[in-house]
Order: C-alpha cells, then sequence, then structure tokens
C-alpha cells in the first residue's frame, strides 16, 4: 500500500512539472514599403514566463507568426514558429506590453520566382499608439514601416490543467484507499 502509494505520487508530481504561461500576447500587423511595392500582414502571439517586467528568448514559451507578404505583382504566405526565432526582447508592466522587438530566420516573405530568405527583424515603437517598424535585412535597404495592434492576456487559471487533474485523481484515490483500510480494521478490533 506505502510503495504504491509513493509510486503515485512521484509520478503525479512529475506530470504536474508542466508551468502554464504566465503572460499571452497576441498581436496583428500590416506593413508597407509606403510606395505600394511591397508589404507584409497577418497575426502572431507569444507565450512568455513573464508577467510582470522585461522577458527575453529564454523566458518565451511559444510562439507563432503567419501571414502574407506581397512584392510588386507577387504574394506569399508564411509561417514562423519558436524555432525561427533568434533574439526577442520585451517588456510587460501592469498588463499592458510597453516594449518589444524580435528578429525570426526562416521561410521567405517574398517570393520573386526565388524567394528572398533570411532574417527579418521587427522594431515595435510608440506602444502608446500601437506602430511597428518593420526591418527586413535579408532585402537589403528595405524598411517597411506600419501598425500593430496587440493585446496581453494571463494564462487562465480558473480551468485545472491535466497534470494538476492527475494530481487530484491520485490523491483522492489515496485517500479514499486509507479510508477503506482504516474500516476494516476496525471490523477486524471489534470481533
Amino acid at each position: 500500500m506505502r510503495k504504491s502509494f509513493v509510486a503515485l505520487s512521484a509520478a503525479a508530481l512529475l506530470g504536474a512539472a508542466t508551468a502554464a504561461p504566465a503572460a499571452v500576447i497576441n498581436f496583428s500587423y500590416a506593413l508597407s514599403d509606403g510606395i505600394g511595392l511591397a508589404g507584409a500582414e497577418g497575426t502572431g502571439s507569444f507565450e512568455t514566463s513573464v508577467d510582470d517586467g522585461t522577458f527575453g528568448l529564454g523566458d518565451v514559451t511559444a510562439f507563432s507568426m503567419t501571414g502574407t507578404g506581397f512584392l510588386v505583382i507577387t504574394q506569399t504566405d508564411y509561417s514562423f514558429d519558436l524555432s525561427n526565432l533568434l533574439d526577442v526582447n520585451g517588456a510587460l508592466s501592469g498588463g499592458a506590453l510597453t516594449d518589444l522587438s524580435f528578429s525570426v530566420s526562416g521561410p521567405a516573405i517574398w517570393d520573386f520566382g526565388f524567394p528572398f530568405e533570411g532574417n527579418f527583424e521587427f522594431t515595435v515603437t510608440g506602444l502608446g499608439a500601437g506602430n511597428v517598424e518593420g526591418s527586413l535585412t535579408s532585402f537589403g535597404t528595405q524598411d517597411l514601416a506600419g501598425d500593430l495592434t496587440a493585446s496581453v492576456s494571463g494564462a487562465p487559471g480558473s480551468v485545472p490543467e491535466p497534470a494538476s487533474w492527475a494530481l487530484m485523481i491520485v490523491g483522492f484515490g489515496v485517500a479514499g484507499a486509507a479510508l477503506r483500510g482504516r474500516r476494516g480494521h476496525g471490523a477486524a478490533l471489534a470481533a
């Protein structure tokens, strides 16, 4: 009985080791070169283990960014994930995003018969006004600028994670077994 209790408790604690993100940053963006020859638009999100203060690449637990880029008359869909994230620097204060810059590397934003792949750097400025500037290092001196809309939310705390459910179920099972075992000892002593 005691060995199974220890084994079940250890398994439940190991399963409970995954933590939910402290903050989720969702954003949408629309960038243009200002003359209508190149641009990009789409959505993305960061999940960080930090809910207040600065965060870096090591604090990001999940990242995704998808969109469509255009160059003259060619359009290309693209997507980035955590493996494409090269660097990130940001800050959260009082549930609001106050600073953000990040760079990604990977699939092409434009494909004009041959893809323009490489590093794409995004620096967000004037977060109160929701502005974003994009500098695309793989496309020479081509700079894009536009708007970014971001929202920050905390991790949902009202629904337990699966590991928490497992820990609760094991705890109820162990408590039930202990009560059942005591009831059996009491009957043997009375006889």
